[in-house]
């Protein structure tokens, strides 16, 4: 079976991040907190970056909702910061 490049970099990523939020989880303090939640926020962006792309198939649709998400991520990682400074 063989594997577009795309996918299986995107598998990889996945899997990198999910080891080192396990890692992150275990040594808890407020930078640590910070990359934590940064991390949190790229995995959820790469994990439906994949389920619009496998199940949307209008191209018009999957950048829009792209668009969306990224600026969501965005206003909560900016929300994060926030919350973390005071």
């Amino acid at each position: 079976m063989f594997f577009k490049k795309e996918i299986l970099t995107h598998w990889l990523i996945q899997r990198f991040i999910t080891i080192f939020l396990l890692i992150l989880t275990l040594v808890a303090n407020v930078p640590i907190l910070i990359y934590f939640n940064i991390f949190v926020f790229l995995h959820i962006y790469i994990g439906l970056e994949e389920i619009f792309l496998d199940y949307l198939h209008d191209k018009f649709t999957q950048k829009f909702l792209l668009l969306l998400i990224k600026i969501l991520i965005l206003v909560l990682i900016k929300y994060m910061f926030v919350l973390f400074l005071f």
